[in-house]
């Protein structure tokens, strides 16, 4: 299982482990119910969210058009880079909306 996603399911109680048990061997909870799948949800959408956000930051701030072989980037010119970064987080505004997270 991905790192992160186990992460987020022990977090969100999904995931339970044996003591004592080197490396931590993780198993599904079988008495997770629908609060514990929501939670784990949320933890997703959250970090899709960050990853949003920190690609307005990087798009605002012209740190990923450091990249030759984009011929996207290398097409937009330096006023887009707000423009930009302000859709990325108008994204991130509609996700949260859409999922109903709160920070």
């Amino acid at each position: 299982m991905n790192e992160l996603i186990e992460k987020l399911a022990a977090d969100a109680g999904l995931l339970n482990y044996v003591d004592n048990e080197t490396p931590r061997r993780y198993y599904i909870d079988g008495h997770a119910d629908l609060e514990e799948v929501e939670r784990f949800a949320r933890l997703i959408v959250k970090e899709c969210l960050k990853i949003v956000d920190y690609a307005g930051e990087d798009v605002e701030n012209g740190n990923i058009f450091f990249n030759p072989d984009n011929l996207y980037l290398k097409a937009l010119k330096e006023s887009d880079y707000k423009r930009i970064g302000a859709v990325a987080w108008y994204a991130s505004d509609m996700i949260k909306e859409h999922f109903g997270i709160e920070e």
